[in-house]
């Protein structure tokens, strides 16, 4: 019981940890961002709207059975995070039934002021400023060898990330809307 006790204490209060020094000259420039932020004390705005389904994934073409998770997400906590938009942002993903990783993330700016897009069906123009927040930074604990990219929509969440374990891609299953394949 202390061990959960421990272990549930830890997940909750992660973000108030102290920062954790790294060797900065083998940081990559989105790790040097994150790692400065950090170094500052910024305020990492914490998430985990991803949970696991428990629904199969039905294999796909070159990919190793049980391979896949079948993900939803809280499109609540989604909303939140594009409404609010923190700079710095700390997203928990579940990456198996037992473990997850924390993606430490800096919000970037994909696109330019002002950006539209015009439709062929002659609708005018379409404006994207609020309807997304596209973020990249690092993997926790994996500083020095891992890279995030993450977009957020108010309903979905896309991206990637890569660390020594491995790439894990975030997608929507087309197979069965409303959830995610991870």
């Amino acid at each position: 019981m202390a061990a959960a006790f421990a272990w549930i204490s830890f997940g909750v209060f992660a973000q108030d940890l102290p920062v954790i020094r790294v060797d900065q000259q083998n940081l990559s420039p989105v790790a040097l961002q994150v790692a400065a932020a950090k170094e500052q004390h910024q305020p990492f705005a914490f998430s985990n709207p991803l949970a696991l389904s428990g629904e199969p994934v039905y294999a796909l073409r070159g990919v190793e059975e049980n391979a896949l998770k079948s993900v939803v997400a809280d499109t609540r906590l989604l909303g939140k995070l594009v409404s609010e938009r923190p700079q710095w942002l700390s997203l928990e993903l579940p990456v198996n039934e037992r473990s997850f990783a924390i993606l430490d993330l800096v919000r970037v700016d994909l696109l330019s002021d002002g950006f539209q897009l015009q439709t062929s069906d002659g609708n005018g123009p379409v404006s994207f400023e609020g309807h997304a927040v596209y973020y990249r930074g690092v993997v926790r604990g994996s500083e020095g060898s891992s890279l995030a990219s993450i977009s957020i929509f108010p309903d979905l969440l896309i991206g990637s990330f890569s660390s020594g374990a491995g790439n894990i891609v975030i997608q929507p299953n087309y197979e069965a809307p409303g959830q995610l394949i991870l």
